[in-house]
């Protein structure tokens, strides 16, 4: 055996008992017993339950090359239930000697599955009960002895998945109330996994295939999120709205000076900037020229004659 073969089998070896104590210790974390993840076939089943999927994803675990996609779906479960972001499944996925203990011995906790639906990147949705506004926003209004009278209201134009240029893009979507634009966070990362996982491996590979699929889901995980923070963030006024994270913001009509669309390009980008004081740049992962026109006629509504576009 040669002197490198040594230490290949001892990190196999390493990797082997960090995955089961880690495995182990989930398990614990979760309320099931810790020694059911020392049981072949059994820990499985369990790990599918964690991962909030279907028993039956254990049995596909044995299906040559579905279960890659599989295993992948599990461990993306894995960290979102535990409350983790898309950026933590990825050290998960790649570096699962490190990631998995941290989760397991972390101070990460178990949550149910519907309780991590209303997660969206390890963050809770402050404000989910209707803030009471003294400017005219939407909620519910607050009266001197504490009985809340509820007033049907329009549900307001949204326009979603702006992604704002960054090393990691953060991702907002557009509240038009009476008084101007609220902008809010909704999440993390990209819009189109599948696409980029695709181009990333050459397009018409095998493996690129497999990984497209992986995106669409979580794409899929992704969009859902997105759209349950949003109907939340819908029932709240504005000083609601900004209260629900640090990086949401708000722009008066009468600030914006202009709004300028570009695209969609042939690569699928519509650009957004827009222009109140200081300058805000947008992206929107589309090919679709329809989509282009209604983002161009949405902001022309409320903004009429600060709106430009370039295609």
């Amino acid at each position: 055996m040669e002197p490198y073969d040594d230490y290949i089998v001892l990190f196999i070896l390493l990797s082997l008992i960090s995955g089961i104590v880690s495995i182990c210790k989930l398990f614990s974390k979760a309320g099931e017993q810790w020694w059911v993840g020392l049981i072949p076939v059994m820990n499985l089943f369990v790990l599918t339950k964690l991962a909030g999927l279907s028993y039956l994803f254990a049995f596909l675990l044995f299906v040559p090359y579905l279960n890659i996609l599989v295993f992948i779906m599990i461990v993306y479960g894995l960290s979102r239930s535990f409350g983790q972001n898309f950026f933590f499944f990825l050290g998960m996925f790649f570096l699962g000697i490190i990631f998995f203990p941290i989760l397991a011995f972390g101070k990460s906790k178990y949550l149910s599955k519907t309780t991590s639906n209303n997660i969206f990147n390890g963050q809770v949705m402050q404000n989910q009960n209707p803030v009471s506004s003294s400017n005219g926003g939407n909620g519910s209004v607050h009266t001197g002895n504490s009985q809340t009278k509820k007033e049907k209201i329009k549900s307001p134009v949204v326009l979603s998945d702006l992604i704002q240029p960054g090393f990691i893009g953060k991702i907002y979507s557009i509240f038009f109330m009476e008084e101007g634009m609220v902008i809010v966070k909704t999440g993390s990362g990209t819009t189109n996994s599948s696409g980029s996982m695709r181009a990333a491996l050459g397009g018409a590979t095998g493996m690129a295939t497999i990984m497209s699929g992986v995106g669409k889901f979580i794409d899929g995980e992704s969009s859902r999120k997105r759209r349950e923070a949003l109907e939340v963030l819908a029932g709240n006024s504005i000083q609601g709205m900004l209260a629900a994270d640090p990086k949401n913001f708000f722009l008066p009509y009468d600030a914006v000076q202009m709004i300028e669309l570009k695209g969609p390009s042939w690569f699928g980008e519509l650009k957004v900037r827009i222009i109140a004081g200081s300058e805000h740049k947008f992206r929107v992962e589309t090919y679709s020229d329809y989509m282009g026109n209604y983002f161009f006629n949405t902001f022309k509504e409320y903004l009429p004659g600060k709106v430009t576009r370039i295609k």
